[in-house]
Order: structure tokens, then sequence, then C-alpha cells
């Protein structure tokens, strides 16, 4: 997975790249758990999960993927920092 040292990086999606699956991850203690997925088409976020995404979400990792086998060809995981009540 690239990690972002530098700061936050922010992962722009676009008209000329979508994602069939993008997995939506939290950091937890020391390491990090799903919390959603959506996909990006055309510039757009479409929830798969009926969530709310922000379209420039400040990203510590991400990761491009592919699984065919279970129809995404264009898939990405993103790791952005948890917000947890009662830390």
């Amino acid at each position: 997975m690239r990690t972002h040292t530098r700061g936050f990086s922010r992962v722009r999606f676009s008209k000329d790249k979508n994602y069939d699956y993008v997995s939506y991850r939290l950091t937890w203690k020391d390491t990090d758990v799903f919390a959603g997925c959506f996909k990006a088409e055309d510039d757009r976020i479409i929830p798969l999960d009926d969530d709310t995404y922000e379209p420039a979400e400040e990203v510590l990792a991400s990761e491009e993927w592919s699984r065919p086998e279970v129809d995404v060809y264009h898939g990405l995981t993103v790791v952005v920092e948890g917000v947890w009540s009662g830390e």
C-alpha cells in the first residue's frame, strides 16, 4: 500500500479515471478497519452502501488493485484517519 509521508494526500476522482469499487477504511489503534465502499464514475462518488463520502478526503495510504474474478477491474483502497468518539 502506498503511504503518504509528506502530510496528507487527497484522492481526487476525475472523468479520466473511474473505479468499480473503492474500499474506504479508517485507522483504528495500530491498524485500519473497513468502513464502507463506493464507486467513482465520471468525477462522482456513487455509494454502494447508502452512506455519504467526501470527494476530496485526506488519505493516509492508498492502493490500486484488480479482482476480475469478482468483476472488479479497477479497484482502490483508501485509508483515512478515523475519528472515534470516546477516545
